[in-house]
């Protein structure tokens, strides 16, 4: 959902923030610089009328009107923001090779209809390529080593994307972000593949089948409003095609409308865009008019067809009113022509705006421009551009971020910039609370640039591909991310992964035991032989609750504090005695790589909270709250599962186990 930035793409229009009010925060005034211009023009009009009255030398005439002719093409140049476009790269000009490797995750080709079951699929549903299989038992020597070093849950994450999946996400990167180095690039997929549950899981508002269906039927009319309005079609594209739900009228909460779900602010903003071009061609339009009649010539008359085409064109309140009457509707955004057209108009804006830059502008297309300046100077200031203010034209912040070199990759990168697009600080740098959060960004700010661009992917991934990623994300987030761990779904399963050491006792130093192995119905044959497998789980969550325990001992102050915990293994969902029955979304505690958290019993719940928020916005686990059981399932992102496993080193290191 774009907010609404200050129009100030031309020359020296100055950028100015007219309030800090939450209320009225989006809004912005431009200052015109431009009346010098409407001036030349009007006096250059007076006097041709004078020369022509009483010609006296028809070959200083004819010089004078090739010199008035190129003066009038310079100053009714369209509205560029400096750089002059050029056509998009092909795919294959820029698309580096995909590594083998990408940071942790191993890419290689996925088997022929290797996959496990998506949750709802039955034995008549073909396996997607897109769901890779992974062992659970069985590990070569090779592979032992790799867990005996970083855990499983570490090998279990190098081999979750399939090559395909993958494939998706490098291509997208590569023709949005074409300057980002290989290291950069890699990282963003990284980044954009955590987020594919976001994505790809269908809900009642979301299928992302359908929103690709909408960009694919607009698909020419978006590029071609990209090329007459200069700007790489690839960015309406994917900004289209995660916003459009699938719709062409759909209204957001925030009254957003239709397939690039904008704002009546958006919509004023792009209207706005060539409020002084349009004129300024209207006024030299006139000059040839006059210079035509006085000394006819073909050339001549082709421009001035031209410029009459332009003043038509580029009116685009006059253009879209026009639309919206013939198609009956007061609102022009629920024609998808003009909807499209305001949303290539208001991107080729931000554009200008962030120096051709096109992950800051797509991230400005959600967060306003007026809150993405504050994030942007935050970090440039801290980078050594002191010299930006709140009063800095976007020309002194277009001028930082070229001089810095700035993509949205840096900002992800720095916590407190990526804390300040999650929520847990202003924008203007605070730690967000009750009293200040009205000034915090929320919905999914930080990840919108990674959205987009798997958006982008989806647009073109073949069908097949798409089909499956769909599928592979259906079911909880935590369940659909960590589907394919090793699952301990009998007794004797976990009695043998305790032997070998697979799965730990929690020590009691780190948590207090608020009904870990309690059983409605237990009975004492329950309580004797079975409840302690309760407190096993893997040695990834013993890192984690350690690293956690920590945290919140320094916060509370109290170097006694315990994490009050319900459920790690949960082996007590076995006495069911028959897994089937066993719901899917629990699921990651007989994986070893969950636990429930009681934070209505916690001493200090609002610290605990803050500290599993923190954690969950910048991808260490899953956070997982029911308010009808009470639930606070907490499930390690296997991302992170090579980090916590060596916390767990650390810790045994340190006690001495």
């Amino acid at each position: 959902m774009p907010g609404v930035i200050p129009c100030c793409p031309v020359y020296d229009r100055l950028f100015l923030r007219i309030t800090s009010n939450p209320a009225i925060r989006s809004e912005s005034k431009c200052i015109d610089m431009n009346d010098i211009t409407r001036q030349k023009i009007k006096k250059l009009a007076e006097n041709l009328k004078e020369i022509f009255k009483k010609p006296k030398n028809v070959v200083k005439i004819w010089i004078g009107l090739v010199v008035v002719i190129a003066i009038l093409g310079n100053l009714t140049r369209c509205p560029s923001g400096g750089k002059k476009h050029t056509p998009s790269p092909s795919p294959s000009a820029t698309l580096e090779e995909m590594p083998t490797q990408i940071g942790e995750l191993l890419i290689s080709p996925s088997p022929s209809g290797s996959g496990v079951p998506s949750p709802d699929s039955s034995a008549k549903s073909p396996e997607s390529p897109v769901i890779p299989t992974i062992k659970e038992g069985g590990f070569d020597e090779k592979e032992l080593q790799e867990i005996k070093k970083d855990g499983y849950l570490s090998y279990y994450y190098r081999r979750k994307y399939s090559t395909d999946e993958v494939k998706t996400v490098w291509k997208a990167v590569n023709l949005l972000l074409p300057d980002y180095t290989r290291e950069e690039k890699e990282l963003a997929t990284r980044s954009i593949l955590a987020y594919h549950w976001v994505v790809y899981r269908t809900t009642m508002l979301h299928n992302m089948t359908d929103n690709v269906k909408v960009t694919k039927k607009y698909k020419s009319i978006i590029e071609k409003f990209a090329h007459l309005h200069q700007i790489p079609p690839e960015i309406p594209l994917a900004v289209i095609t995660w916003e459009n739900s699938g719709g062409e009228g759909k209204t957001s909460w925030a009254e957003c409308v239709g397939v690039g779900q904008l704002s009546m602010g958006a919509v004023e903003t792009s209207h706005g865009f060539y409020a002084e071009y349009v004129p300024r061609v209207k006024q030299i339009n006139n000059i040839y008019g006059i210079i035509n009649k006085k000394f006819p010539s073909a050339h001549l008359t082709l421009m001035s067809h031209s410029r009459q085409w332009e003043t038509e064109f580029f009116d685009i309140p006059k253009k879209h009113q026009t639309l919206a009457k013939a198609r009956n509707v007061s609102d022009e955004r629920l024609v998808p022509e003009c909807n499209i057209e305001d949303a290539v108009i208001y991107l080729k804006l931000l554009y200008n705006n962030y120096g051709n830059r096109a992950d800051l502008a797509i991230s400005a297309y959600h967060n306003g421009g007026v809150n993405n300046n504050d994030i942007i100077r935050d970090y440039l200031k801290r980078a050594g551009a002191t010299e930006l203010t709140p009063q800095s034209s976007q020309k002194e912040i277009i001028n930082a971020i070229q001089k810095y070199n700035l993509k949205y990759i840096h900002l992800w990168k720095d916590v407190r910039s990526r804390d300040m697009l999650n929520g847990l600080r202003t924008v203007f740098g605070e730690i967000t609370d009750y009293e200040n959060d009205y000034y915090a960004l929320v919905d999914e700010s930080d990840i919108y640039v990674w959205k987009v661009i798997a958006a982008y992917g989806a647009l073109n991934a073949d069908e097949k591909t798409l089909t499956g990623l769909i599928r592979k994300y259906r079911g909880v987030w935590d369940y659909a991310e960590t589907r394919g761990v090793r699952l301990y779904d009998s007794y004797d399963k976990i009695r043998n992964s305790i032997k070998s050491g697979w799965l730990v006792k929690i020590p009691p130093d780190l948590s207090r035991d608020n009904g870990i192995s309690a059983l409605k119905g237990g009975d004492g044959d329950y309580y004797k032989n079975r409840a302690m497998y309760n407190y096993y789980t893997s040695p990834e969550i013993i890192g984690f609750l350690w690293e956690l325990t920590r945290e919140y001992r320094i916060r509370t102050k109290n170097p006694q504090a315990k994490i009050p915990v319900k459920g790690l293994l949960n082996s007590r969902l076995l006495e069911t005695g028959d897994i089937s029955k066993i719901p899917q979304i629990q699921h990651p505690y007989l994986q070893g790589i969950a636990l429930d958290i009681d934070l209505a019993n916690a001493e200090n719940q609002d610290v605990l909270y803050r500290i599993l928020k923190e954690l969950f916005l910048h991808d260490h686990i899953f956070f997982i709250t029911s308010k009808d059981t009470g639930e606070n399932r907490v499930t390690l992102n296997p991302r992170y599962g090579k980090y916590y496993y060596g916390k767990y080193q650390e810790y045994k290191k340190e006690n001495g186990k």
